[in-house]
């Protein structure tokens, strides 16, 4: 038993041996790297690690940062909500200013008007669209004509529609009237017959003036709108000049009952639904009455205006008597102030003058300044080439007055 002890302490002792002996030699770190890259928020580093579990970093870098881009804002529609502004990071996609939500504003209603059905022409419903999209929120329905007309009167104008009925045209006429595409017009009052002449023509779509068979029908109003003449006018292709030109002349006779109305002309070209033109619309701001009185004037004005004009020519044909021929052009310019006078105080008197016609200045500042022309001329002692220029300017003044004032009787505008 002894025995068998001692050898037992003998191998423990040998193996306490052995172990010392291998702890008494030193370990070999053996190290492993790992890159950490640097991020928008986080700093970089690289990670030194050994099988033992020592580590060590090295290398540190500072974080990057964000990368802001916009996130482009988007209007909210009539039905369509909207978005915000934003931004964000191009990097990481980071959201750094949240773009919210714009409620839709909804759509902003206007009327689109009825047009009843004419015997002839259709008609719409009335509907609605929206003012900010354009979007047709109740569509227009087609009303349809009723295709003809029904009894006339005398004047040859529908009771149903109130509309002048159409000529009865043949096939080739109906071609023809195809062809309209546009409509020209001008119009001049003629002082001398108290007449209203209207000159019109049709052009195809190469703009070429063409003939063409059909109605034109007029009226005239006063300043409250209530219709106070009408009437019509049919015209055949024969009925056009060499130019192809229509002349309709209107006695204006019809006036000569009314005073200190403001009267409009108005005009509509029409025929079985192949042209249908808004004509025109003159309006007379003063009455027959005040156009012929002030038309004496005028014409009393422009025979001595004429006149002194006349002894101008013949003061340039005989130079020995030039000065004679000045003085009587003076004395007829001299003939012309009463009427001048009498001009300015007319106007003066008339309320419903405008201010201002087209870029002209006042009408009524015009005439005063051409009688201030007048009187200097008619009052001159000197005769020579300075007054006659001056003599000239008169009645080139008194040209340009006269249609300015013609302007304003009949104001154009379609």
């Amino acid at each position: 038993m002894k025995k068998f002890i001692l050898s037992l302490l003998t191998v423990v002792l040998c193996l306490c041996m052995i172990g010392l002996t291998a702890c008494s030699k030193k370990h070999e770190h053996s190290y492993t790297k790992k890159v950490t890259p640097a991020t928008c928020t986080t700093t970089g580093f690289t990670t030194h690690s050994c099988s033992c579990g020592d580590k060590f970093t090295t290398n540190k870098t500072p974080s990057l940062g964000h990368t802001e881009i916009s996130l482009e804002e988007k209007p909210a529609t009539c039905v369509e909500d909207g978005l915000t502004a934003g931004i964000k990071c191009s990097t990481c996609n980071e959201i750094l200013v949240s773009q919210e939500s714009v409620p839709a504003i909804g759509h902003t209603e206007t009327a689109l008007e009825e047009k009843p059905a004419t015997c002839i022409e259709n008609g719409l419903t009335a509907g609605v669209k929206c003012t900010t999209c354009n979007e047709i929120l109740v569509a227009q329905e087609v009303i349809q004509a009723r295709g003809q007309h029904g009894e006339t009167d005398n004047l040859n104008k529908c009771t149903i529609c109130n509309s002048f009925c159409e000529i009865t045209m043949n096939a080739s006429e109906k071609t023809q009237a195809n062809k309209v595409e546009n409509l020209l017009y001008n119009a001049t009052f003629d002082r001398t017959s108290n007449s209203f002449i209207v000159y019109f023509a049709f052009e195809d779509e190469n703009e070429n003036y063409i003939k063409s068979a059909g109605c034109i029908s007029y009226y005239l109003t006063d300043r409250n709108g209530n219709v106070l003449y009408e009437n019509y006018a049919k015209f055949r292709e024969a009925d056009f000049d060499e130019e192809s030109i229509y002349t309709l002349t209107l006695n204006l006779s019809v006036l000569a009952s009314l005073s200190e109305t403001c009267t409009d002309i108005n005009f509509k070209i029409y025929n079985v639904g192949y042209f249908d033109f808004d004509f025109c619309n003159y309006t007379i701001l003063w009455s027959y009455d005040d156009l012929n009185e002030v038309s004496e004037y005028l014409d009393a004005i422009d025979y001595y205006m004429d006149l002194s004009y006349y002894y101008y020519q013949q003061s340039q044909s005989s130079s020995y008597m030039s000065s004679t021929y000045y003085s009587m052009g003076a004395s007829a310019v001299s003939s012309s102030l009463p009427y001048i006078k009498s001009l300015l105080s007319f106007i003066n008197g008339k309320v419903d003058l405008p201010s201002s016609i087209a870029d002209d200045p006042c009408f009524q500042q015009k005439v005063s300044d051409f009688y201030d022309s007048a009187l200097s001329v008619a009052s001159a002692t000197s005769f020579n080439y300075s007054f006659a220029i001056n003599l000239l300017l008169v009645r080139a003044e008194f040209s340009s007055l006269s249609l300015d004032f013609y302007s304003i009787s009949l104001n154009l505008y379609s």
